[in-house]
């Protein structure tokens, strides 16, 4: 008898743990290296521009169309009865200091719905604290235990205040981040071949070094050859290809600082300014290194 109320219980147990789901990545403190890797992963599959609260913005003013800003955020354009204005909203995923960009000590934070809520107003970046004159700004961070989620950053005409609005816009993002939009979400937005792609996939293929908390959306921090480097997914206009070409002819060479870009596709898209748009890579260093990754990534992308 006793065997038998051992096994019922058992069996009891075990079905109770089967049905526990495990809580969502977001949610738990990304420390190993393949939970920041996972992270990253599951961050990259997000669309920026269906986390956009259209409703709540639209209590703004005009929205415009949605248009992709790097490969992992999303600009819509505003127009309100005082003038212009703007809404953008970035996928951010990264764990080592910066990743989230600066934070001034003045910026204060809550907690909603288990995100850490940091906003951070124009007049931060000022001494005296004092209100800029002109188009006024504010951004505000949402923030997941696992170190991903995603900035808010709302522009209007002078004479505004935007952090209240930001913030309402931020908080409404939070139900749609719950649902995980993924690319393909947004009807209309175009999609290319950095949609959703892992920056250090080629690096990888080459034998790199990757440390996981030197990584952010949208860049692959590695070392190769003893040499440590990165490379850069962006849209960038077809105007800021005008250097000098490598040997082949494959790709723009530095010139001074800059970094070598690298075309991985026609313009595919049009931004606020109807300048076509090229899915592009940027790779740092002049070196037989850096030569290297560039066409190692031309190769796996054309």
């Amino acid at each position: 008898m006793q065997r038998l109320l051992l096994a019922a219980a058992m069996l009891v147990t075990v079905v109770a743990c089967a049905g526990e789901e495990a809580p969502p990545y977001w949610s738990v403190e990304a420390t190993t290296d393949d939970q920041i890797f996972d992270m990253l992963r599951q961050a990259r599959g997000i669309e920026a521009c269906a986390l956009v609260p259209r409703t709540e913005l639209a209590e703004l003013g005009m929205p415009g169309p949605d248009r992709l800003r790097r490969t992992e955020g999303c600009a819509t354009t505003l127009t309100t009865a005082d003038g212009p204005g703007s809404f953008d909203l970035t996928v951010v995923a990264g764990t080592f200091d910066g990743a989230w960009g600066v934070v001034p000590d003045t910026s204060e934070s809550t907690t909603i719905g288990g995100a850490t809520l940091t906003t951070i107003e124009d007049r931060d970046s000022r001494r005296d604290r004092s209100i800029p004159e002109g188009e006024r700004w504010c951004r505000v961070d949402v923030k997941y235990p696992a170190s991903v989620g995603y900035t808010a950053l709302l522009h209007l005409p002078a004479g505004s205040d935007p952090c209240p609005a930001a913030e309402r816009l931020a908080e409404a993002a939070m139900g749609k981040w719950i649902e995980q939009p993924q690319h393909g979400t947004t009807a209309g937005l175009p999609r290319s071949v950095l949609t959703g792609a892992d920056p250090c996939a080629v690096p990888v293929a080459l034998g790199a070094s990757i440390a996981a908390n030197e990584q952010q959306l949208g860049a692959c921090a590695f070392r190769l050859d003893g040499v440590h480097t990165a490379i850069l997914f962006d849209y960038l206009p077809e105007s800021s290809f005008d250097g000098p070409l490598d040997e082949r002819g494959r790709y723009d060479l530095p010139d001074g600082p800059a970094l070598m870009k690298g075309r991985l596709g026609p313009g595919f898209t049009v931004d606020e300014d109807n300048r076509p748009l090229v899915p592009t890579v940027a790779v740092g260093g002049d070196t037989p290194t850096s030569h290297r990754v560039m066409n190692a990534v031309l190769d796996h992308y054309r």
